[in-house]
């Protein structure tokens, strides 16, 4: 439990740094991308042969890193995001992931659900959804004039 503990803490550190400091020193997210991905790559390959005590360049390694390259483009508009939009609403911004996730749990990969189980995913995604737009709002001109 004390390595999971340490793990967690590792990854927490660098989430924070990784989203605090582009926007902490004002730079571009293109300008930080580099630098983040050769050190999430690094902190990758550690984790790897250190915890893991496997090969870096396993066969199902091999074919996560097509989820990695996903991830990256993913990482690249958050950062880019985090100069248009502030810290707050980028992190909020990049949770919507849940519903396309649901969503393609259902319908792509093929979990079943009761008609009552479907109708309150449906309830909960739209709900993610305006609470998502409700965020995105708070960044632009339309709520600064309400108020």
């Amino acid at each position: 439990m004390k390595t999971g503990i340490l793990v967690l803490a590792i990854g927490t550190i660098g989430y924070v740094g990784f989203s605090f400091f582009p926007a902490r020193f004002h730079v571009d997210g293109r300008a930080a991308f580099l630098p983040q991905a050769i050190g999430m790559t690094i902190g990758a390959l550690f984790f790897s042969l250190f915890y893991l005590k496997q090969r870096p360049f396993s066969r199902a390694s091999v074919k996560n890193m097509l989820g990695g390259f996903i991830f990256a483009v993913a990482v690249l508009l958050y950062l880019i995001s985090i100069n248009l939009n502030g810290v707050s609403v980028a992190a909020s911004l990049t949770q919507m992931n849940v519903i396309l996730a649901t969503l393609g749990g259902i319908y792509i990969l093929g979990e079943r659900k009761t008609r009552w189980e479907l109708w309150n995913v449906y309830i909960g995604l739209f709900i993610v959804l305006i609470g998502g737009v409700m965020i995105g709002l708070t960044s632009t001109e339309i709520v600064a004039n309400l108020l």
